[in-house]
Parts: structure tokens; sequence; C-alpha cells
């Protein structure tokens, strides 16, 4: 599942140095490297960085808390920063809450690289069909077999 969950970081999550570390059908954890261009004017990580890693992780975990798996968007984030955020790189511990059959609502805490809590996150994920086909679900799917 962890290869197969990699392969959805294309892209922004590429680009931004997302990396994937465990993933069940309940459970994420992700972590992003803190570059000095993710922090904002005081020196902390960007409340946009932040949320990058919440979403993605949110994202991807959703994706696979349905059985077979589907594609999600992003409906609404509910987003509360516990304390500012700095140091080298940051932790996702992405969860899912509920699942049915049309969205997911996931919960994402973002940890410091002292483990301390510093964002914490609520998504609601509504589950999407793709014109045509749709090479990544039909091999995540196949992971029950």
């Amino acid at each position: 599942m962890l290869s197969i969950a990699r392969e959805m970081l294309v892209g922004f999550g590429e680009y931004v140095g997302i990396e994937l570390r465990s993933i069940t059908d309940t459970k994420l954890t992700a972590t992003m490297p803190l570059r000095e261009e993710f922090l904002n004017l005081h020196g902390f990580a960007h409340g946009g960085a932040v949320n990058t890693l919440m979403d993605t992780s949110a994202g991807i975990l959703s994706m696979f808390a349905n059985h077979p798996p589907r594609r999600v968007v992003t409906r609404s984030a509910d987003m509360h920063f516990v304390r500012p955020l700095s140091g080298s790189s940051m932790r996702a511990e992405a969860q899912v809450i509920k699942h049915g059959k049309t969205c997911c609502l996931a919960r994402s805490d973002i940890y410091d690289d002292q483990d301390r809590l510093c964002a914490t996150g609520s998504f609601e994920l509504v589950y999407i069909t793709l014109p045509g086909e749709d090479p990544i679900i039909e091999k995540a799917s196949h992971l029950e077999d």
C-alpha cells in the first residue's frame, strides 16, 4: 500500500518534499522538510506549508479508507495552530475519523522535529471519479485481491 500511496505524490507533493512513512486504511504518517522558503516573515513555518502537509496526508489516507480505494478532493478544512513550528522538518499523523459512501472525515496533527504538537486540523474529503482509466486506483484496488 505504501508504494502505491507514494505514487500519488507527483507534482506539488514531490516539489515540497513530502515523504510518506507509513499507511494503513485508517492511519498515515508523512514528513516534509522545513526549507527556508517555507518560512513566514517571523521565521516560523508558513501556514500554507503546514496546511499542504496536513491536506495531502488527510487526502491520501482518505483514498485508502474506502474499499476499493477512490480519488478524493478536499471539500473543507478547519486548521488550528497550537504553537509556532520551527526546526528542520515537520511530521503529519493523519487518521480517519469516519468515512461513508460519498465522503471521508479525517484529522491531521502536525509535529515539529522535537515531537511537539504544532497544529491540528480536520478535513472533509469528497470521493470523485475521474473520466477514463485511473491506473493508480486500479493498482490500489488489487491490494485486497
